[in-house]
């Protein structure tokens, strides 16, 4: 595997060279989240240093990305195929997911497969574009809650789960976390991680 400073625009936000502005947008989002200098993630895994590369990279990305055109040059010089107009292998768009409302309050798993199921996504499928283990995703569905990883990590695996089935990644992972710190509290476990 590629080291994230090695990696061209599109790999580094994780996105598909099709991808529509809105996922480009929200695919940056979640990686400012998730690699920002405040994101207790990122601290194992790189120097401040590091971090504060890999923060420039994707924005760099970004600005090229969401730009038509600084993405025409960049998809040019990186040797990467236009797409033709209207083409595209994803299976959404920038129109809603297929679920009218959210529910407020707690997010369950039932809820996160029922909306998958809707929009036509393997499970398999996410955990390829996520590069999330298999099983994680399973146990977030089924709720196996002594089997999720610590909440830092299931934070960000929810989501980006949510973000693949275009959904708020904010008030999804909220909603999951309430719902797996109930259990916690309920379980009798202490911490938040």
């Amino acid at each position: 595997m590629k080291r994230p400073t090695e990696q061209n625009y599109y790999e580094l936000l994780e996105v598909a060279t099709n991808a529509s502005r809105r996922e480009i947008r929200t695919a940056y989002e979640l990686a400012r989240r998730t690699y920002g200098s405040d994101s207790p993630a990122a601290y194992p895994l790189f120097s401040a240093d590091e971090r504060a590369e890999l923060f420039r990279k994707i924005e760099a990305a970004y600005r090229t990305l969401d730009d038509p055109e600084a993405r025409r040059r960049y998809d040019a010089a990186s040797g990467i195929a236009p797409i033709a107009a209207g083409a595209s292998s994803e299976k959404i768009t920038d129109s809603p997911p297929t679920v009218d409302v959210l529910p407020e309050g707690e997010m369950s798993g039932a809820i996160l497969r029922r909306i998958r199921e809707q929009q036509g996504w393997p499970l398999e499928e996410i955990a390829d574009r996520t590069r999330i283990n298999l099983a994680y995703l399973h146990d977030i569905e089924e709720e196996a809650m002594t089997r999720l990883p610590p909440e830092v990590f299931l934070r960000s695996y929810v989501g980006q789960y949510a973000a693949v089935l275009r959904l708020d990644s904010k008030r999804v992972t909220e909603g999951y976390i309430k719902r797996y710190r109930a259990w916690k509290q309920q379980a009798g476990i202490a911490g938040n991680g």
